[in-house]
């Protein structure tokens, strides 16, 4: 089912330009506040903000990987990169690291001995 318009296009057009106009003179140096340096810091810097501004969390990103994944588009991967990247925790935490170290391993072979 098709959804219905809530103004005609040519109507939404016409009232558009207006509105453009004086948020333009309103101001006219507006700039976003993100910092990034390339199109893509800026896209993430966006996405990240848009979702951080949820009103649970008071406008932060949150720190922890329980509440990162409930903002809409952060998985557990996503949330892992930033969690790892802005607040670095101790490598041991990392579930591939304590199963590597829980196996079994021969010591290496030493230098006096054939191969």
């Amino acid at each position: 089912m098709k959804r219905r318009r809530q103004f005609p296009p040519n109507d939404a057009k016409r009232r558009i330009g207006p509105i453009l106009r004086a948020l333009d003179t309103a101001y006219p140096r507006a700039r976003t506040a993100l910092v990034y340096r390339t199109p893509f810091e800026l896209l993430i810097a966006t996405i990240l903000s848009a979702q951080s501004t949820d009103a649970t969390f008071g406008g932060e990103v949150p720190r922890r990987i329980e509440d990162l994944v409930t903002l809409p588009g952060v998985g557990r991967k996503t949330a892992n990169v930033v969690l790892a990247n802005c607040w670095p925790r101790p490598a041991s935490k990392h579930g591939n690291l304590r199963r590597h170290a829980r196996q079994p391993r021969e010591p290496p072979p030493r230098a006096d001995e054939e191969r």
